[in-house]
């Protein structure tokens, strides 16, 4: 059973991680969204396909950062 205690922290260990790497892709992937509208904005020449696209992309990490935080919820109670 200590093996399976272990394993589990071990396993929270690794869902933190991946949570920090998400967040972190998460609030990079919004920044270049804005960024990129920006630049669009100025010159007067927004793609929705570029924008829809990085949006979908933003969207799937998302996705992924809520589904590990609802595996961290599950494994603290």
């Amino acid at each position: 059973m200590s093996t399976d205690a272990t394993q589990g922290a071990v396993t929270d260990g690794e869902l933190l991680a991946r949570r920090d790497r998400l967040i972190e892709q998460f609030t990079v992937g919004q920044a270049e969204l804005g960024g990129i509208f920006y630049e669009m904005a100025i010159r007067d020449h927004v793609r929705m396909d570029v924008l829809t696209k990085k949006a979908a992309q933003l969207q799937r990490v998302d996705a992924e950062l809520a589904e590990v935080q609802r595996e961290l919820d599950g494994d603290a109670r």
